[in-house]
């Protein structure tokens, strides 16, 4: 089986964030890894992100959407 990354860019959004880490935590799906790219967030969105059992990295990239995907897809796993 195909092992999945999922990456998830965000900026200053920890609730929204929660909600969703918390959506995959209530599946059955096990064969992935969640990547949290923090795209330079000045709140606690990273401090709620590293309460999950998931990795979290900061893009140091180009800011944006695009380039905190590209920073997480540069370090995802591969099978």
């Amino acid at each position: 089986m195909t092992r999945a990354s999922i990456i998830i860019p965000v900026r200053n959004d920890p609730v929204r964030l929660a909600n969703l880490l918390d959506s995959f935590s209530a599946t059955d799906w096990k064969d992935h890894e969640v990547l949290v790219v923090d795209d330079g967030s000045t709140d606690n969105t990273a401090e709620v992100a590293a309460i999950y059992p998931l990795r979290v990295l900061r893009n140091d990239g180009p800011p944006g959407p695009s380039g905190a995907r590209n920073a997480g897809a540069h370090v995802a796993q591969e099978d």
